[in-house]
């Protein structure tokens, strides 16, 4: 866990990461969580919810954290990314050094 700064912290867990981002105010009265990676993080925001005793949103549905919905809302989005990673072309090594020199 990194925790360097008071109004930001970073938990990585398996392959995945939350960053819970806090503000400044004290006492805290909201905060966001950045969550990347695969359902193992899902599992843990719904546990730190339940403990909590909150109640979060699923920024990508505009609804709240529940996990059912939470795991389709995922498995959505995760089926996208997938395919537009397969589609995927990298561009020509040689348009890159054009680039590179372009830039410079």
């Amino acid at each position: 866990m990194e925790f360097s700064d008071s109004s930001w912290a970073a938990v990585t867990i398996g392959d995945s990461s939350i960053e819970f981002n806090m503000g400044d105010e004290d006492p805290c009265q909201s905060f966001m969580l950045r969550v990347r990676g695969g359902p193992d993080a899902l599992v843990a925001v719904s546990k730190l919810l339940t403990y909590l005793n909150l109640r979060g949103i699923d920024m990508q549905t505009s609804r709240f954290f529940e996990e059912p919905e939470v795991e389709a809302s995922f498995k959505k989005w995760s089926d996208f990314r997938d395919s537009a990673i397969a589609e995927y072309q990298p561009p020509h090594t040689r348009f890159l050094s054009w680039l590179k020199s372009v830039l410079r």
